[in-house]
Parts: C-alpha cells; structure tokens; sequence
C-alpha cells in the first residue's frame, strides 16, 4: 500500500511539473517579445538614463538635488497615474527643461524598449 501511495505521489508531482512547464512554455511564448524588448531597453536605459534616474530606478542624491521634478521609477504609483503612451513620449520629447527628447538618439522601438523596462523597476505595493 505505500508503495503504492508513494507511486501516486511521484506521479501527482510529475504531472504537476509537466503542467507547470506547459504553462511556463505557453506564456514564455505569448511574452517572449515583450521580454526581449525590456531586456533590449535595460541595456539602453543603462546607457542612457540610469545618471539622473539611478541603477535600479531609483534617482541619486546629486540628481535629486539638481532636478526637483525627477521620477522614481520604482513607486508603482509612477505607473498607475500615466498612461505607457505618456511615457513613451516622455521619453522621446523629453520633459520640461531637465529631460532632453531621445527621439534624435534612439529609434521608436528602443524608445518604446525602454518604456518596458522601466516598468520592471517598480516595486511590487
């Protein structure tokens, strides 16, 4: 008999896992764009943004104390006040006097890239 039970449970896990995988594989499959475009917007946001708005996301002391009006990217509430469109444009117009427009630096998918990926720096509320 435990055996048996222990046979059912061995079965129960590997049928678990092989569903886990399926549904692992199906949204991998649905996001892999997105991800790959947040991956290619960090590299960029490396490079272009992370000076004045931080590593994580996060501004740094000198560039809270240059721009008064700088966004941190990692409040979720950042995210849920403006639309993705209103970033993008942020991003490729610029913001007031403190923050140049990328669209002469940066395609509209990279621009588009790094408004993914700033959404990954928000911090789970």
């Amino acid at each position: 008999m435990k055996i048996r039970n222990i046979s059912l449970g061995i079965a129960t896990v590997m049928v678990g896992a092989i569903g886990l995988n399926l549904n692992r594989a199906h949204a991998t499959e649905l996001s892999k764009r997105t991800v790959e475009q947040a991956v290619d917007g960090k590299d960029i946001y490396m490079k272009s943004c992370k000076e004045c708005h931080g590593v994580l996301g996060a501004p740094t002391k000198a560039s809270l104390r240059k721009y008064e009006k700088i966004q941190n990217f990692t409040d979720s509430s950042f995210f849920t006040k403006r639309k993705d469109s209103e970033l993008t444009e942020a991003i490729e117009k610029g913001k007031g006097r403190d923050m140049k427009g990328f669209s002469e630096k940066l395609s509209k998918e990279e621009i588009h890239a790094v408004m993914l990926y700033i959404h990954t720096l928000a911090k789970k509320a």
